[in-house]
């Protein structure tokens, strides 16, 4: 019976090792970064990434979405390398293993020139040991069609329940006309055309999404306002 119950307790720390997240973005309240780039100057936008555990970690990336507009130069760097330019979808890399204390990042560095427009730049980081532990890197860039503070202070409003299996809830910081969700591979899987004032609240029923994680985008007349994860459970 000890054999049994120490086998089995065994077993169970194993399983919650396994499913615990082995890694988290470090400077970041969320996973996505919202900036406004200043014409004709390079902006370097960094998450960092610590591991959660004493375990040597080794990761990987795949962009899922690059709506960077042509006319704009960047460059990623991943914890290890750089990958000479801003990689299309489906691009995928090793970084470099983590030991000790070591911190591992992905690194966006980009310039709009004198170009107005938005972009957007999502990438997948996942343990190589176990690919369902991952989690998005997210840039949504605005070039010459706002202020830093504006984009900072829009990306910040509260979306309820969440997580959620019904309805989410939000009121928006400014007047907004268009509504989407994605899910986690960048599918669009609702859209609303719709005028939400300012303040208001606003609820959109999701009961009929699978479970899993989904981004809730925001735009007013000309651009992309806030980015939200969703989870639905």
């Amino acid at each position: 019976m000890k054999k049994i119950t120490l086998l089995l307790t065994i077993i169970l720390l194993n399983h919650l090792g396994f499913s615990q997240s082995s890694f988290a973005w470090t400077n970041q309240d969320n996973d996505t970064i919202i900036a406004n780039l200043a014409q004709n100057e390079y902006s370097e936008l960094k998450f960092n990434i610590e591991r959660q555990n004493t375990d040597t970690l080794r990761l990987g990336i795949e962009v899922i979405k690059n709506e960077i507009p042509s006319s704009w130069d960047g460059l990623v760097c991943i914890y290890g390398s750089c990958l000479g330019g801003i990689p299309e979808e489906g691009f995928s890399r090793n970084m470099s293993s983590l030991f000790g204390t070591e911190q591992a990042y992905v690194r966006l560095t980009i310039n709009s020139f004198e170009f107005v427009g938005v972009g957007e730049l999502r990438i997948r980081v996942y343990n190589l040991e176990n690919p369902n532990d991952d989690d998005t890197a997210t840039w949504l860039l605005n070039a010459g069609t706002a202020s830093i503070e504006d984009a900072n202070a829009l990306s910040r409003f509260n979306v309820f329940p969440n997580p959620t299996s019904d309805i989410i809830s939000f009121r928006p910081n400014i007047d907004i006309n268009k509504v989407s969700l994605f899910d986690y591979m960048g599918n669009k899987v609702i859209v609303k055309n719709l005028f939400i004032a300012r303040s208001s609240l606003f609820s959109l029923d999701i009961s009929s999404l699978s479970k899993g994680i989904y981004f809730l985008e925001t735009h007013d007349k000309s651009m992309l306002r806030s980015r939200n994860k969703i989870i639905i459970q």
